[in-house]
């Protein structure tokens, strides 16, 4: 028979090794669930970022059911939201994206010309293409229907404008649910007032609700549409400065409709004083909910 003896020391070695496997094994377990939590709060599927581009998008629509209700509507009172609506574009257009567009380390001279590109955009809109007939579309007379189509183009631009946010908002949710959240909300945030720049001048020409509640949300849903263009088409070739690249583009176009748009009908309906008043008003107002925002944490 063969006996064995086990002395203290070496108990101890051993159940020092099993505490040490026994330590490991813990931090291992811990180190899976916080990969595992950080995973779940790090990314986001296509879904999530999909949707949230969606709804950054579809807060245009309250701006448009603010102004649906508007009582006794005039052609001063469309004035001065006209010139206030000329203040956001601008401020959006110099204070939000072209800081944005410089950041990416963009040549001065590739944002210039598309500013330019998106500047002629708009002015050929003016000046070159006639204004079409826009009776069926609900307006009574020349001053509705130059009203009426000031609201056209101004859905049509933050339409523009909205396409590239969407597609921001869609990489960053890929990138982190933490990163996406908080700037869809800020983009939400501020399509609130473009909504109402393009709901009061149709609502104010055809007296129609519904029609400028839609077309309000309309040019909201370029943001999902964006998305799914990057989705079909893009093949990874979409980077920050293809994206800045088209900001520059949309900056041009949101400065024009201002400039040769909106603040000239401001002009025309509410008189130069009251104009510029409502036009500083509202770039100074877009200012501070930009910084607002911002200091929230909740980066446009």
């Amino acid at each position: 028979m063969v006996g064995f003896v086990i002395s203290p020391s070496t108990i101890w070695r051993t159940r020092g090794s099993l505490g040490v496997e026994r330590r490991a094994s813990v931090k291992t377990w811990r180190a899976r669930k916080a990969t595992v939590r950080s995973t779940m709060v790090g990314t986001a599927g296509v879904g999530t970022a999909f949707m949230l581009s969606t709804l950054a998008g579809l807060s245009t629509g309250i701006g448009g059911l603010l102004m649906v209700y508007q009582k006794d509507l005039s052609y001063e009172k469309l004035g001065l939201w006209q010139g206030a609506a000329g203040g956001f574009m601008l401020c959006v257009s110099f204070v939000d994206l072209l800081p944005e567009v410089f950041d990416t380390g963009v040549s001065y001279i590739s944002s210039g010309l598309l500013f330019s590109v998106g500047v002629g955009v708009i002015a050929a809109l003016k000046y070159l293409v006639p204004e079409p007939d826009l009776t069926k579309l609900g307006a009574e007379d020349e001053n509705t229907a130059s009203v009426l189509w000031s609201g056209i183009l101004t859905a049509f631009g933050i339409g523009i404008h909205n396409f590239p946010e969407g597609i921001a908002v869609f990489i960053s949710t890929l990138q982190g649910i933490e990163l996406g959240l908080p700037l869809a909300i800020a983009i939400g945030l501020h399509n609130i007032p473009e909504g109402m720049a393009v709901a009061l001048p149709i609502y104010f020409a055809t007296q129609n609700k519904f029609r400028a509640f839609l077309i309000s949300l309309i040019s909201g849903l370029a943001e999902p549409l964006g998305v799914l263009l990057v989705i079909l088409f893009s093949r990874g070739v979409l980077d920050k400065e293809v994206v800045a690249l088209m900001l520059s583009t949309v900056a041009g176009i949101m400065v024009s409709l201002s400039v040769f748009e909106l603040i000239p009908q401001a002009v025309e309906h509410a008189g130069k004083k009251a104009a510029t008043v409502t036009t500083i008003f509202g770039f100074l107002s877009m200012s501070a909910l930009l910084v607002g925002v911002d200091h929230l944490g909740l980066k446009v």
